[in-house]
C-alpha cells in the first residue's frame, strides 16, 4: 500500500464500515443531513420526534395527576402469570427501540445473548441448587445477575476485547505507520485528513505523567510501584478505549461502567488498596475511555456529512475539558430535581463500585468468573465472526429491561430491509428512528429541568 491508501486504515475499520454503525453517530448525521436531502425525511424526523415525545409526556402524567395511560415498564411475566424469577419486565421506551432500529443485524446477538443469560443461565443454575437458601422467588433473578452472568460478561468484554486486539494488531500496525505520514499525505484540497502522530505520542506521555504524579505525590507510593501503576493505567486506558469504542459502534451501548469497575479492581492492587486513590484514578480512566466512544460518535457523524476528520480531532482535543463540567451539571441537575441513590435514581453503577471495593477489600472479587468469561469472549471473538464475543458478553452485562426493547428494534430494521430493501432503511427508518431517539431525549431533559426549577414535583 502506499501511504494515501494506508493513511485511513484504522479509521476505516472503526467508522467507514458499515458494521459498526454507531446508531447515536448516524442518528446526529441523519439530522444534520436532512433539511438538505429532501422534504420527505424531515417529515419522517419530525413525525419520530413527536411521537417519542407524545409518549414519554402520556408516561408522566402522573406528574400532572392525570391518569397512569402508559407506564414506563410493563412486567409481562406477572401478566403471564410466570415464576416470579422470570425476569420479563420491559421497558417502554422508543428511544431504545430507536437505537435498535438504527442498529439492525449486529444488535440481534445482543438479543440472543440476554435470552441466553435470563432465560437459559437463570433457570439451568436454578435447577442445578446453586443458589443460596434464602434467595427466592424475584430475587432470584437479580442474584444470578449480579453474582454470575454480570462477572461472567464483563470477563467476555475483556476476552473479546483482547482478542479484537490482536486481530486488529495488523490493521493498527498499518494505520500507526501512516500516521507518521500524515503531516505529508494532504487530499485534493491540501487538508491533512489524519492528525500527526506526535499529538498521539503527546496524549500518551501527558496521561502517563499524569497518573505517574498522581499516584506518587497524592497517593504516597514509591517511585516503582508509582511508575508501574501509571504505565498500567495507560495500557488499560488503549486497551479499554479500543474496546468502548467497538461496543458503542456495533450498538450504541457502551461498557464503560463495567470496564471502570474492572480498573477499580485493577487499581485497588497497584496501589496497595488506597481506596480514596483509587476511586481518583478510576474516575480519570472512566472519564478517558468514555471519551473514546463520544469521539467516535463524532466521527461516524464527521464521516457521514463530509467532514475533515483532522479537523474534527483537534477540535476534540480542544473542547474536551467541556465534558466533565456538562456531565457534572447533568448529575447536580437530577440529583437536585429527584436525588441519587433513591427509588427514582437508584445509581446502580455507584452500588456496584461500592461492592467492588468492598470485594476486593475483603478478598471475594470473583476472579473465577472473570477468567471463565475471558476465555469464552476470546474464543468467541476468535470464531469468524466479529466482535461477537464483546457482543454477546455486551448482553450478558446489561439488564434485560433494556435489551428487549432493543432487540425488537434491530428485528424490525432487517424485516425491514428484507421486504423492501437498504435504500427503505437509509431513506425512511434511518430518519424515523433518529426521531424517536431525540424526542424521548429531549424530554427527559425538558422534565429534568422543570423538576429542578419547581415546576414539578417528583
Amino acid at each position: 500500500m502506499t501511504g494515501g491508501e494506508t493513511k485511513h486504515a484504522l479509521r476505516k475499520q472503526m467508522i467507514e464500515i458499515d458494521r459498526l454503525r454507531f446508531p447515536t453517530g448516524t442518528a446526529v448525521a441523519t439530522i444534520l443531513k436532512t433539511p438538505g436531502s429532501g422534504i420527505e425525511k424531515a417529515r419522517l424526523l419530525f413525525f419520530g420526534m413527536v411521537i417519542s415525545a407524545i409518549i414519554y409526556l402520556i408516561q408522566q402524567f402522573p406528574l400532572f395527576g392525570l391518569p397512569h395511560i402508559i407506564p414506563e415498564v410493563v412486567d409481562l411475566g406477572s401478566a403471564l402469570h410466570l415464576p416470579e424469577w422470570i425476569n420479563l419486565t420491559i421497558a417502554l421506551s422508543l428511544m431504545v427501540f430507536g437505537m435498535g432500529l438504527i442498529t439492525g443485524r449486529n444488535g440481534l446477538i445482543v438479543l440472543a445473548g440476554g435470552i441466553l443469560s435470563y432465560y437459559i443461565i437463570t433457570p439451568v443454575v436454578k435447577a442445578l441448587g446453586w443458589l443460596p437458601a434464602e434467595v427466592q422467588g424475584a430475587a432470584i433473578s437479580s442474584y444470578v445477575y449480579g453474582n454470575m452472568t454480570r462477572p461472567l460478561g464483563i470477563g467476555m468484554l475483556l476476552g473479546g476485547s483482547i482478542a479484537g486486539l490482536i486481530l486488529s494488531l495488523p490493521v493498527i500496525a498499518v494505520a500507526m505507520k501512516s500516521l507518521a505520514q500524515a503531516s505529508k499525505v494532504k487530499d485534493s484540497n491540501g487538508n491533512n485528513e489524519e492528525l500527526p502522530i506526535y499529538y498521539l505520542i503527546g496524549g500518551a506521555t501527558l496521561a502517563f505523567l499524569l497518573l505517574l504524579v498522581t499516584a506518587y505525590k497524592l497517593g504516597g507510593l514509591g517511585l516503582g510501584r508509582s511508575l508501574l501503576t501509571a504505565l498500567i493505567g495507560v495500557a488499560w486506558i488503549f486497551i479499554a478505549s479500543l474496546l468502548v469504542a467497538m461496543s458503542t459502534g456495533m450498538t450504541d451501548w457502551s461498557p464503560v461502567s463495567g470496564l471502570s469497575l474492572v480498573s477499580v479492581m485493577i487499581l485497588l492492587y497497584l496501589t496497595n488498596k488506597n481506596v480514596p486513590l483509587t476511586i481518583l484514578m478510576g474516575a480519570t480512566v472512566g472519564v478517558a475511555i468514555s471519551g473514546a466512544a463520544d469521539m467516535m460518535q463524532d466521527l461516524k457523524t464527521g464521516h457521514m456529512v463530509g467532514a475533515i476528520p483532522s479537523r474534527q480531532q483537534k477540535v476534540e482535543l480542544l473542547t474536551a475539558w467541556l465534558g466533565p463540567i456538562i456531565a457534572l451539571t447533568v448529575v447536580g441537575l437530577i440529583w437536585n430535581a429527584y436525588g441519587i441513590g433513591n427509588e427514582k435514581v437508584p445509581a446502580p453503577q455507584a452500588m456496584a463500585l461500592k461492592s467492588m471495593v468492598e470485594a476486593v477489600l475483603g478478598g471475594s472479587v470473583p476472579i473465577d468468573k472473570f477468567i471463565a468469561g475471558g476465555l469464552l469472549g476470546f474464543a468467541l471473538s476468535l470464531s469468524g465472526v466479529p466482535g461477537l464475543g464483546v457482543l454477546v458478553g455486551l448482553s450478558m452485562y446489561l439488564p434485560m429491561l433494556y435489551i428487549i426493547p432493543y432487540g425488537i428494534g434491530c428485528v424490525v430494521n432487517e424485516i425491514a430491509k428484507r421486504k423492501k430493501g437498504y435504500e427503505f432503511i437509509v431513506e425512511k427508518v434511518l430518519p424515523f428512528a433518529a426521531g424517536l431517539m431525540v424526542g424521548e431525549a429531549a424530554m427527559t431533559l425538558l422534565f429534568a429541568v422543570l423538576t429542578v426549577a419547581g415546576v414539578l414535583q417528583p
